[in-house]
């Protein structure tokens, strides 16, 4: 599909980070999409010298990597992603926020999303962007609730986008928003940063029965928020987990939504405990501690 003057370009861009060889195979398969990005910027956090592999890999004029100079963490990369995008994209542009371990489900998504984001746009221009999966943020325990299958019906307005499922956004609409919070270090950047687009008035749309088609396709028809939550998290992973969930509770939730997402950060030190892992135990309760106190950025060094 050759994209119309009219439709815009899409600018496509994803964080990584010692990830040369799923990072090179997730560009190959954006660009052999139907409707294949205009350009796609690469954003890596590890040495110079896998930016140059990705850049051998696809010497091609759409794609640029830009090396970030440090571990800057994925809400690092989203804040230098959407920065880049912006400097160069005009108004009627899209963005579009790729992964680097996980293609598009298949070879005409990125075309089906634009197509679905067109017409809800012709509809409602309050309409920031869409995407594959979405979820609702329950501001009273900062916490994101799934939906019900039976709530996917139709165009379905939600919260945030998860990671992973193909957020197209409209350059216009968010270009008043305020950039990723890059203080973040890792965890919960996508939710943090739609929050900002919900917060500004704006929409995000899912398709239901296409969502509803992707549960059948995973196998996830009718399962829980609980279900898919209990894989346990290395200790530095459960560390961030916890505290920036107290930070954008604090951020975007009621006058008593930290303290219940604290409460939730020291369940999850009480059930590790129990489980008889004791790093884990302690990382969430440290995640508790500096999420009350509002400590940011990259304050534990992430490990393999």
């Amino acid at each position: 599909m050759d994209p119309s003057p009219a439709a815009g370009r899409i600018h496509a861009f994803m964080v990584t980070y010692r990830r040369v060889e799923s990072t090179v195979a997730a560009v190959a398969a954006l660009l052999a999409q139907s409707r294949p990005p205009d350009t796609i910027i690469v954003v890596n956090n590890g040495d110079e010298a896998d930016g140059a592999a990705i850049t051998a890999a696809h010497p091609s004029a759409r794609v640029r990597v830009v090396n970030a100079g440090d571990n800057i963490g994925p809400a690092g990369g989203w804040e230098l992603g959407v920065r880049t995008v912006l400097a160069d994209a005009n108004d009627g542009d899209w963005l579009l926020m790729a992964d680097d371990e996980a293609p598009p489900p298949d070879h005409a998504t990125i075309e089906r999303l634009l197509e679905f984001a067109q017409g809800q746009v012709a509809i409602d221009p309050t309409v920031a962007g869409v995407g594959l999966v979405g979820g609702r943020f329950d501001r009273r325990t900062g916490t994101t609730v799934r939906l019900s299958d039976a709530e996917l019906v139709g165009c379905v307005d939600v919260d945030t986008i998860g990671g992973g499922h193909w957020p197209l956004l409209r350059v216009a609409a968010i270009r008043s928003v305020q950039l990723p919070d890059p203080t973040l270090f890792f965890g919960f950047e996508e939710l943090e940063y739609f929050l900002k687009i919900r917060e500004a008035g704006l929409r995000l749309i899912v398709d239901g029965a296409a969502w509803q088609g992707l549960r059948v396709r995973w196998d996830r028809v009718g399962t829980s928020n609980t279900t898919l939550r209990r894989t346990a998290l290395s200790p530095w992973r459960a560390y961030y987990s916890t505290r920036n969930q107290i930070l954008i509770a604090h951020r975007f939730g009621t006058r008593t939504a930290r303290w219940r997402a604290a409460g939730l950060g020291a369940a999850r030190a009480g059930r590790s405990l129990i489980r008889r892992d004791i790093a884990s135990s302690n990382a969430h309760l440290r995640g508790v501690w500096d999420g009350l106190l509002e400590r940011r950025g990259r304050t534990w060094a992430p490990s393999a």
